[in-house]
């Protein structure tokens, strides 16, 4: 869920020695010109070989590594990012930014991976470190935001609702006013997705207003899935579907993007009575969701195919 600038600072994470430092600077622009060639997967392989040779003083380095997880996105590279926290741990660092920072990483980890609880936790952990560490109340924004998908994905909708606005708060108090229209957008996704098409609109409307005030490049095109999927609640489902195709033919659609579109299209398709295409649709949403490994996502679509398939079986 975090995503932020290539640009942020990122303190780090692991508690190695560096033995040279004009190769830790050659390694991590290495790891930079891979990741913006979109060689993710590689980056994770390449990471996992460096750090040992790496330190925690090397924030760059770290937060290259955490860009290429959230790229590769599979459930694999989340469970290597919660390995390589791990290892941080077992160093045993005393500095409380660094623990701070193993906190975070390892919540967002966790989310991925499914351990909603821990993954809490541990971001529970960092907000309170935070609090005494300037460095890191910069970053507090982002923890809350997490925190605020998590609730949702516990079926805790109107805390979740209060988190997004927190995190909007810390935004703004720590001057990333670019971040605030997404946990808008949040709120509002989040109501539609609860079936709150009319109380969504607001929020939706809101969001859309501030797009050029964004720092999120993905923002549109969520918007347009929010709409895509306030449409199909009211009944206009050939307009749904229209969005939903113009959301797949562009450029740069990302996977959590796509299993969204063809998750609205199959529920749109179950609706209109053409269960070939549901399926069809639903498998697709499926197919793309394993890419990015949300959990939450992949139970809806794995109650649209069991919607599916339950039909279809009992028309044999």
């Amino acid at each position: 869920m975090f995503s932020a600038s290539p640009n942020t600072p990122f303190i780090g994470i692991l508690c190695l020695q560096i033995e040279n430092l004009e190769e830790v600077s050659r390694l991590r622009k290495t790891l930079e010109s891979m990741l913006r060639a979109g060689q993710a997967e590689l980056v994770l392989q390449e990471a996992d070989q460096y750090f040992d040779r790496l330190d925690a003083n090397d924030p760059d380095t770290q937060w290259i590594a955490l860009r290429a997880v959230q790229a590769a996105g599979n459930l694999a590279a989340w469970g290597q990012a919660v390995a390589w926290a791990d290892r941080g741990w077992a160093t045993n660092p005393s500095e409380a930014e660094i623990r701070g920072w193993l906190h975070f990483y390892m919540g967002t980890a966790l989310m991925h991976t499914g351990d909603l609880f821990q993954a809490e936790a541990q971001l529970q952990q960092f907000l309170t470190i935070a609090a005494a560490v300037g460095k890191l109340r910069w970053f507090a924004g982002d923890a809350l935001f997490n925190m605020a998908h998590l609730k949702r994905a516990l079926g805790q909708g109107d805390h979740a609702a209060l988190l997004f606005d927190e995190a909007a708060q810390a935004y703004e108090a720590a001057g990333r006013l670019g971040q605030v229209p997404g946990c808008t957008y949040e709120i509002g996704w989040g109501l539609v997705l609860a079936g709150s098409s009319e109380k969504a609109l607001p929020y939706l409307e809101t969001a859309s207003s501030a797009l050029p005030e964004s720092d999120e490049p993905e923002l549109a095109v969520k918007l347009d899935i929010a709409r895509a999927l306030h449409d199909s609640l009211i009944g206009a489902l050939e307009r749904s579907n229209h969005t939903c195709r113009a959301v797949l033919t562009g450029h740069d659609v990302r996977p959590e993007q796509v299993a969204d579109c063809e998750w609205i299209l199959g529920r749109n398709a179950v609706i209109m009575g053409d269960f070939v295409a549901a399926a069809l649709h639903a498998d697709s949403a499926y197919a793309a969701a394993v890419r990015y490994w949300w959990p939450p996502q992949l139970d809806r679509i794995n109650a649209l195919k069991a919607e599916i398939a339950g039909v279809t079986s009992m028309g044999r």
